[in-house]
């Protein structure tokens, strides 16, 4: 772990610009010898009130600018209905960290059911029509671009690139 990031564990308490006050619960997403970045949380207030909160990975370089682009990108797009929306920021305490997002969670999430069973049919879809009207709403403002090509007849190849 870079030493500038903050040490996250569960019942920390952090508040947003915001004034709003959350409470760490559990780690979302471990990586095998990594410390994990992302976290469900709640406000204090509201424990069935949950967001997600994230800090850079480890790999980011100095001045975190994934996470930086990331923010950007979340305030680009904060009126989409198609990419989940960044509720608040944590700052920093100092300069030497950096700051954190507060998301809205997935209001409907297969990451459970994924790890037990096969997902059906109607739950592919789902998922991907999730992530192609987002792609499509990145893609409407320059961001991406979409080739279509037929190797085959009726056989049509995508292809995506970051404009």
């Amino acid at each position: 772990m870079s030493p500038s990031l903050r040490s996250l564990s569960r019942g920390l308490k952090v508040v947003g610009k915001r004034g709003q006050s959350y409470v760490l619960l559990d780690p979302l997403v471990q990586r095998r010898g990594k410390r994990c970045h992302v976290w469900s949380a709640s406000t204090e207030t509201d424990e069935t009130d949950q967001v997600v909160i994230k800090q850079p990975d480890d790999s980011d370089g100095p001045g975190w600018p994934n996470l930086t682009k990331e923010m950007q990108m979340q305030e680009y797009f904060r009126n989409s209905k198609h990419i989940r929306r960044m509720l608040d920021v944590i700052p920093t305490l100092s300069d030497a960290e950096p700051s954190m997002m507060v998301l809205e969670p997935f209001g409907k999430t297969l990451w459970d059911p994924r790890m037990t069973r096969p997902l059906s049919t109607g739950e592919t879809r789902s998922v991907m029509k999730g992530i192609l009207f987002g792609l499509g709403t990145i893609h409407h403002q320059g961001y991406v671009y979409t080739v279509c090509t037929y190797m085959r007849p009726n056989c049509p190849i995508v292809m995506c690139g970051v404009s």
